[in-house]
């Protein structure tokens, strides 16, 4: 199985010509992409035709340069502590080429496959957005499954099974995008609102990232299945003007996607299933309870917990399911023991993006 990631690389300061001649060409493929006729490589014409979206774009916003995977390299930079690879970039008034020093965010290794990649541009300089692959082999077998369930007041929750450690994730985000959406929304500067914009999606974006690094991790450490409910209910919910902003905000969709990516990579399946009834259904003893301003309680065994962490159990048990009957002649999944009792108190209780209490 072939699995891809992005590895970010940030151009560590050329010198003043070299960065010159990016900021060229870089601005020189915004004017291509507005429909100007510009003198660049007809290889990188080729990448900004193939990956562009040119039916959404807008006026008011950058767009990456794309390279095509056989017109630049990245190689181990040697004698030096200050950085550790260097990037030759293909820039049409520079024969040749530059060649500039950057820092990848892991380790570039050999085994991986080099492919078409881009090159953005931050508020502080620009970086190399480098696309690899590897072959990897898939896990055949599990010891469990870590159940996510997505929500509102917490960005995900997760319940390990079969020990039924759980963890809460997100819970500041809605303070984070509530603060940026009002600071944008009281600023008629268009560049400062943009920035506030970029503020907001980085720091939800590196949120996401650590969260589902956590997730795959401690998947992979323990040998679990991923399971995450599915998205479409929830996007689909009616919850009045205000919930709904917040709900269609929120990073559910790349949360799940960094997730899948990662777990791809690690050679972990994740499986998807519907979430109708995960919150409602009591995970001990399976019968319908009551759910109220997000607690669960139910009246035939008397559980009464986080209707996240509820939610987050079944959908687990879900997926377990799932797993074994796509899957006949695979085993190495453990089902839940019996009569499980999600409690509070064995929660794992560390770091904010880590996980919480909840």
């Amino acid at each position: 199985m072939k699995a891809e990631k992005t590895i970010v690389c940030r151009v560590v300061e050329p010198n003043k010509g070299k960065l010159d001649a990016i900021r060229r060409e870089y601005d020189k493929v915004q004017r291509y992409i507005r429909g100007e006729d510009v003198d660049i490589y007809s290889a990188t014409v080729q990448a900004m035709d193939k990956y562009t979206d040119w039916k959404h774009l807008k006026d008011d916003k950058e767009y990456p340069w794309y390279l095509r995977n056989d017109t630049f390299s990245v190689e181990k930079a040697e004698n030096t502590t200050e950085f550790d690879y260097w990037a030759k970039i293909p820039v049409k008034d520079v024969y040749g080429g530059i060649t500039v020093p950057v820092k990848p965010h892991e380790e570039i290794k050999e085994e991986y496959n080099v492919k078409d990649s881009k090159i953005v541009r931050k508020g502080y300089g620009f970086e190399l957005h480098l696309s690899v692959s590897k072959e990897v082999e898939p896990v055949k077998t599990y010891d469990g499954a870590v159940g996510v369930d997505m929500g509102l007041n917490k960005l995900a929750v997760s319940v390990l099974l079969p020990d039924r450690q759980t963890r809460c994730y997100g819970t500041y985000i809605g303070d984070i995008q509530a603060k940026y959406y009002f600071l944008r929304r009281n600023c008629s500067d268009g560049y400062v609102r943009r920035k506030w914009d970029n503020k907001d999606s980085n720091k939800i974006d590196d949120i996401c990232h650590q969260i589902s690094r956590k997730i795959v991790d401690t998947a992979k450490e323990k040998n679990l299945l991923i399971v995450l409910g599915e998205l479409d209910d929830l996007q689909e919910q009616d919850k009045g003007r205000k919930m709904n902003r917040k709900l269609h905000n929120f990073p559910h969709w790349k949360l799940r996607d960094y997730i899948k990516y990662k777990a791809k990579w690690e050679g972990i399946e994740v499986i998807e299933v519907g979430e109708a009834y995960t919150s409602q259904r009591c995970s001990r003893c399976g019968e319908i309870g009551d759910r109220h301003k997000g607690r669960f309680r139910c009246d035939n065994c008397g559980l009464e917990v986080d209707s996240d962490k509820n939610g987050a159990h079944n959908i687990a048990r879900r997926g377990i399911g799932k797993f074994e009957k796509a899957s006949s002649d695979v085993r190495g999944v453990v089902t839940t023991p019996e009569a499980t009792t999600v409690d509070p108190a064995s929660a794992t209780q560390v770091g904010e993006v880590g996980g919480n209490l909840c």
